[in-house]
This record gives structure tokens, C-alpha cells and sequence, in this order.
């Protein structure tokens, strides 16, 4: 049996969930340890011990005899481009001391950064975080979802796919119809809990690709219209004036939130990453025998 140490506490991705299904929690060894920065008391039932250490290399001594002996570190850390790095440099440390079989690193979207040639590339601490970690010799997979699609899809799904509630408005970016790969939760963390449980990480790929389902701007605005009771005005931009304006927020040098939303509309809409070429859904989830992946359209 497989010991875990989750870094983060409440992403939106229910790992635990997943790790005590019955499904998966044959393979796992509890309780499960969860580092946090968030003053946690522990689940009554055992499965999860929650440990109040924040992700500073100041804590190195105190976290090495936590992660001692663990088998598989997960990360739900997953800062934007525009962080400076500091939780990733203290998590990279205590990874390296703990050298686990597998580390899992929060990777949800990150396809869409490393893609798209067409823009400046934006400078991105998890992507060094995983290249340190890997060149130590630690088995590290990454996950690659396209869009993360949280339970209420539409209300926190609407802002990287051009739908603006407080204008009403919807900004295509060149064809209305273009998919997106696109995964639920907890469909990720299902897909977690199934490669945790490998019994060999060496067999693993560096890079899982999944998807729940694929979804259009289209489908998103008619589903936001739908359920809101209003009539979004519609914006079309030419993928060629969506470039220019997203060079344009990036040369600032400094990006507000909906800089970022933007940014990556622009980012899935022109690149090459839309959908995915190749897809391992069967690898972690044959024949849907764990699970059965979730639709939004």
C-alpha cells in the first residue's frame, strides 16, 4: 500500500474524495497527510492528518520528518505565471529531501503556456519547479486537463472562455464553434488517485493527457445565457487582433487578473493545444471501469 502527502488544502480538485472511494483506497495507506497553511483540525474518521506548515524553507527541518518514508507527494500549489516563486523554491527543497516514488505537481491548464508560440512566452516558476525535480532522479507526472472545470461549470468557467457577466457580453475568437478540452475535478482527481495507485511510477509517462469533454465558447454562452436569463452581446475578434491585444497586456509587465483570463482565451484560441492529439483516458480509466467521466454539453 501507497502512503500520500497532499501540499495545498482546498484547490477545488477533491483528491481526498478520491483517495478514500472505495475504488482506489485499497492501495492507499491512511491517514493521508495534507500540509497546509490553513489551521485544520483532523477528519474524525482518521483518513486525513492535517498538518498546519507553511511552504517556507524556514520549515525544512520541521517538514523532513514528514515526508519521511512517503511514496507519492501531490501538489495542489498552482500559482499563476505572474508569481515570483517563493512556495515553489521551498516545495522544490522539500521534495528533493523526501524523494518520494512519485511526485504528481499541480500542472491543470499548463498545456496552454508551454504550446502557444504566438505569444511571448510568460515566465512560469512551475515549470522550472518540475524540470529541478525531475533532474533530481524523482518519477514526476505531469497532468494535463486543457480547462479546469470546477462543480458550478458555468459561474467559474465563463471568464477563460470570452463570456463577461457584468458587460453581458461574449468575445469569440475567430471560429464561435472552436473546442476546447476541457476536465471536471473530479474527474482529476480521480485521474490522481489512479496513478497513485501504479504499481511501478518508472512505467509512468512524464505527461498524462485527459479530458472530460470538449466545449465550444459557443456552448458556454448559450448554456451562461440559458441559466441566467439574459442575452449576451456578442464581440468576434480575429485570432490575428486577439494576438495583438494580449502582446499588448503582456508588455506592460504587469497583469491583473482578467489580464491573465484573457490571456489565456487567447492562449487556447490561437495555439496549437485546443484539443489534444493524443488522449490517455484509457490509460488511467479503462473501458470507464473506475469511473465514468463527466460531460458538460
Amino acid at each position: 500500500m501507497k502512503s500520500i502527502a497532499i501540499f495545498g488544502h482546498d484547490s477545488g480538485i477533491p483528491i481526498l474524495e478520491a483517495l478514500t472511494n472505495p475504488v482506489f483506497s485499497s492501495n492507499f495507506k491512511f491517514p493521508v497527510k495534507v500540509i497546509t497553511n490553513k489551521d485544520i483540525a483532523s477528519m474524525p474518521n482518521g483518513n486525513v492528518q492535517y498538518i498546519n506548515l507553511a511552504l517556507e524553507e524556514k520549515n525544512r527541518e520541521q517538514m523532513e520528518p514528514i515526508l519521511k518514508g512517503i511514496d507519492v507527494i501531490v501538489s495542489t500549489i498552482n500559482a499563476p505565471p505572474t508569481d515570483n516563486g517563493a512556495e515553489y523554491d521551498a516545495l522544490t527543497q522539500f521534495i528533493l529531501d523526501a524523494k518520494p516514488h512519485l511526485y504528481i505537481p499541480s500542472t491543470y491548464e499548463f498545456e496552454f503556456w508551454i504550446s502557444n508560440n504566438k505569444l511571448p512566452k510568460l515566465p512560469n516558476p512551475a515549470e522550472a519547479h518540475i524540470a529541478k525535480v525531475r533532474s533530481a532522479g524523482i518519477k514526476t507526472v505531469s497532468i494535463h486537463t486543457g480547462l479546469v472545470v470546477a462543480k458550478e461549470w458555468i459561474s467559474t468557467f465563463r471568464d477563460p472562455m470570452g463570456v463577461d457577466a457584468e458587460n453581458k457580453t461574449v468575445t469569440y475568437i475567430g471560429e464561435e464553434d472552436l473546442k476546447v478540452s476541457v476536465t471536471g475535478a473530479q474527474d482529476i482527481a480521480n485521474v490522481i488517485a489512479s496513478l497513485a495507485e501504479s504499481r511501478d511510477p518508472e512505467d509512468l509517462s512524464d505527461d498524462i493527457y485527459v479530458e472530460s469533454d470538449q466545449v465550444s465558447t459557443k456552448d458556454v454562452a448559450r448554456e451562461y445565457e440559458d441559466s441566467a436569463h439574459v442575452t449576451l452581446n456578442q464581440i468576434h475578434m480575429s485570432k490575428e487582433q486577439a494576438l495583438l491585444e494580449a502582446k499588448a497586456r503582456w508588455e506592460k509587465g504587469h497583469y491583473s487578473l482578467q489580464d491573465y483570463l484573457f490571456m489565456l482565451h487567447v492562449m487556447w484560441a490561437t495555439g496549437d493545444a485546443a484539443t489534444f492529439r493524443s488522449n490517455d483516458r484509457e490509460y488511467v480509466n479503462p473501458g470507464q471501469t473506475f469511473w465514468t467521466w463527466q460531460k458538460f454539453v
